[in-house]
């Protein structure tokens, strides 16, 4: 289950390509780009997985299709990887799979 998202995030990921790293643009505390997103954005946490060397890949996404993915490194450093928009969950996909 957790390789399964994991491996849709990576598919994100590199589907935005050279956007990432130019739209890396913040690191801090969690807590507080979590709340960031929320009350900025709407954002909320819609998706997680556990990347190979510990850190966790999270996706925030808004109502109106805004989103944001966050790693959090097992130091505890959380930074933003990509914000976008047009963001569309697969609820479809997790039903299938029973997740």
């Amino acid at each position: 289950m957790i390789r399964l998202m994991a491996f849709s995030i990576l598919v994100i990921f590199l589907s935005v390509g050279g956007q990432a790293s130019a739209q890396i643009s913040a690191c801090g505390d969690r807590g507080s780009i979590a709340e960031k997103l929320d009350d900025g954005y709407s954002e909320q946490p819609v998706a997680m997985g556990l990347s190979t060397d510990g850190s966790v890949i999270e996706v925030f996404a808004s109502t109106t299709g805004t989103f944001t993915i966050v790693v959090t490194q097992p130091t505890g450093m959380s930074c933003i990887l990509v914000t976008g928009g047009s963001w569309e969950g697969l609820a479809s996909l997790k039903a299938d799979l029973n997740i």
